[in-house]
């Protein structure tokens, strides 16, 4: 069965793209990461859990930090601008 390692990573952008970029690397099989927390700065992001392929969380800027819990993250954690202005110091922790 996989499971959460259990030790976090985090990944960070200073500033957003247009297209979805590599925030955190995919886990290392048979785990999966079930906890994030993740916040940005100034404007929008949109965080993908499956490497781009789908939009999967808004980060709001200056809400946060998000946290969440029970989640089944398999690939990379991609994110990308939601709107025209690009996102500023964008985190995520994954374990």
């Amino acid at each position: 069965m996989a499971r959460s390692s259990g030790i976090p990573v985090m990944g960070e952008d200073a500033t957003g793209a247009a297209g979805y970029v590599k925030i955190v690397d995919a886990p290392t099989a048979p785990h999966v990461y079930t906890h994030l927390v993740m916040g940005c700065g100034s404007n929008d992001a949109i965080v993908s859990l499956d490497g781009g392929v789908s939009e999967s969380i808004v980060v709001e800027a200056g809400v946060g930090p998000l946290k969440f819990d029970d989640v089944w993250v398999k690939g990379e954690i991609q994110a990308k601008n939601r709107a025209v202005g690009a996102y500023t110091d964008l985190y995520v922790f994954a374990w």
